[in-house]
């Protein structure tokens, strides 16, 4: 397949915000705006959350369920971007990375400013994503084409980040269900997907050596300090949930758990 065409359609698609990157965010930001406030007055309430929970909680289910949201979107589609290089050889990530990818952007910043002060593994995942938004428009510039395999290498980063995002769900699931069957079932989709967490990992030290190779010294460095505090997080998330007994948390926390559906009423 000829790749001009795609190269230049790219480049123009990423000029086009980065010419109008102040106006790009302030519209990202106020649909964000919208989004939280139409979760918090339309879907929340239908949760059953309690009225006198506190506000910074209940925003706190908020946020998860619109990471649930962006999460599906940005991991079907970044592997969308992925599956067309593959299949074509022609690279169209930076139009993922510049349009879909500003999305997490958003949503980083919307957090780092409403919720401050952050718990300290959150800030770190808000300065590994800002870092790498700055890396790409401010630090060194966008005169060139990304190279192929940072760029592919990144946009599989966002897309996984995306996946834990929905597994993340947990979360919400197991503070309000009454159900010990159905967190166990959130419990089971948060440990099969981790993998994305730990090929995460992964993602990040090969580009700490890709760095490395093209003596790119800072980040080179950023790359692998992130490397070691996801791998660290990751392991904190993933051995409290695996750790996490649902039976027990109902017992303890629910006045009046539900009884358990039974498959077969007969037996």
């Amino acid at each position: 397949m000829e790749c001009s065409s795609v190269d230049i359609s790219v480049r123009q698609a990423v000029s086009f915000v980065l010419d109008r990157r102040l106006t790009y965010l302030l519209i990202l930001m106020t649909l964000t705006n919208l989004l939280f406030s139409a979760v918090d007055a339309r879907v929340l309430p239908k949760l059953g959350i309690r009225s006198d929970l506190h506000e910074k909680r209940k925003h706190e289910f908020g946020v998860r369920l619109v990471q649930l949201i962006a999460g599906l979107l940005l991991s079907v589609s970044g592997y969308g971007f992925v599956l067309f290089y593959l299949l074509t050889g022609c690279c169209a990530n930076e139009v993922y990375l510049f349009y879909f990818g500003s999305c997490m952007l958003a949503l980083d910043l919307h957090e780092w400013i409403r919720r401050w002060p952050l718990r300290l593994h959150v800030l770190g995942h808000h300065i590994a994503v800002f870092f790498l938004c700055l890396s790409m428009v401010e630090f060194d510039g966008y005169d060139n084409r990304m190279a192929v395999e940072r760029s592919t290498l990144i946009t599989m980063l966002v897309s996984n980040v995306s996946i834990t995002w929905v597994t993340d769900i947990f979360h919400v699931v197991f503070k309000l269900s009454k159900r010990p069957r159905t967190i166990k079932r959130a419990r089971l989709a948060f440990l099969v997907l981790a993998i994305f967490r730990l090929a995460n990992v992964g993602i990040l030290f090969t580009l700490a050596g890709y760095n490395f190779a093209k003596q790119a010294w800072p980040h080179a460095g950023v790359s692998t300090f992130f490397g070691f505090a996801y791998s660290y997080v990751t392991y904190k998330a993933t051995s409290f949930v695996w750790w996490f007994d649902a039976d027990a948390y109902v017992a303890r926390h629910c006045e009046d758990p539900m009884p358990e559906v039974v498959a077969n009423p007969r037996k």
